[in-house]
C-alpha cells in the first residue's frame, strides 16, 4: 500500500520488488485493502504527478548536467587523472568478481558432471542435445 508516509521510501526503490516486506498473499493483502483512504490516496497521485513526470525529471537531468560541466570548469581538466583511476578501480573489482564466479562454476559439481557426461563416449551425445535443450 502507497500511502503518503511510505511514498518517499517507495519512489526511492521505484515501488519495485525490493519494496515487498511479505508473499502477496490474501491473508497479508486484505489489511492492506482495509487501510485504503481516498484523501490519502489523492496526496499520493498528486506529489507522484509532481516530482515524477516528465517536465521534471528533464528539469533534474539538466541541472545535473550543468553541475557536472561546473566542475570540470573548476577542475581545469586536473580530475581527469583521478576518474580514470577511480574508473579502473571499479571494472578491476567487476573483473575480479566475474573471475571468481567463473572459477566457482567450473569447479562446482554439476559442471564437472555434465563435462563428464559430454565426454562419455556413450552418453556424450545424448547429454550434448540434452544440454541444448535446456539451454
Amino acid at each position: 500500500m502507497v500511502t503518503t508516509g511510505e511514498l518517499d521510501q517507495l519512489q526511492r526503490l521505484n515501488f519495485g520488488v525490493r519494496t515487498l516486506r511479505q508473499q502477496p498473499e490474501a491473508h497479508i493483502i486484505s489489511p492492506e485493502l482495509a487501510r485504503y483512504d481516498p484523501r490519502d490516496a489523492a496526496a499520493v497521485t498528486r506529489r507522484v504527478r509532481a516530482t515524477s513526470g516528465a517536465d521534471w525529471v528533464v528539469d533534474q537531468i539538466v541541472d545535473l548536467y550543468g553541475e557536472v560541466l561546473a566542475e570540470h570548469r573548476a577542475s581545469n581538466g586536473n580530475g581527469a587523472d583521478s576518474e580514470g583511476v577511480l574508473a579502473a578501480a571499479y571494472l578491476r573489482g567487476i573483473a575480479v568478481r566475474l573471475s571468481q564466479q567463473r572459477e566457482a562454476i567450473y569447479h562446482s559439481t554439476s559442471y564437472r558432471a555434465g563435462n563428464f557426461l559430454v565426454r562419455t563416449p556413450l552418453l556424450g551425445g545424448v547429454a550434448k542435445k540434452l544440454m541444448k535443450y535446456w539451454a
